[in-house]
């Protein structure tokens, strides 16, 4: 979760380059409240993306699409397969949960790493049956 000075710091870029109109105090403290739970590597792109890709203030729902569409943030060489051993470890476990798979694949892809995706969705196909 991103601290309170994190999401300060990235509203205030917001606010500077865009220039909103109708941000009252409560429309921003919404902000706050639900930019809070982006972790702050994520929200630091999202901010970066969108003042590169938007014409106007972003959205909540533009921001966490953003978010969405970002590959995880890769840390390490190896957070990606990180993320898929603790995949694996949760449908052990009975969980499963598509979206989480479709995401890492997704990320897979974005990355460039066509075998690793492919690998995922085969896995992922073969637990959701």
């Amino acid at each position: 979760m991103a601290t309170e000075k994190e999401v300060s710091s990235a509203l205030k870029q917001l606010m500077d380059y865009f220039t909103p109109k109708d941000m009252s105090k409560d429309k921003i403290d919404i902000y706050r409240q639900q930019l809070a739970a982006m972790d702050s590597g994520t929200l630091e792109q999202v901010v970066a993306k969108c003042l590169i890709t938007q014409t106007f203030f972003p959205r909540l729902n533009e921001m966490f699409k953003i978010a969405s569409e970002l590959p995880v943030d890769a840390q390490s060489p190896n957070q990606l397969r990180a993320v898929a051993f603790d995949l694996e470890r949760k449908r052990a476990q009975g969980e499963f949960d598509g979206k989480e798979w479709q995401r890492l694949a997704d990320s897979f892809g974005r990355l460039h790493k066509q075998h690793a995706r492919q690998a995922v969705l085969r896995r992922m196909e073969a637990y959701s049956c």
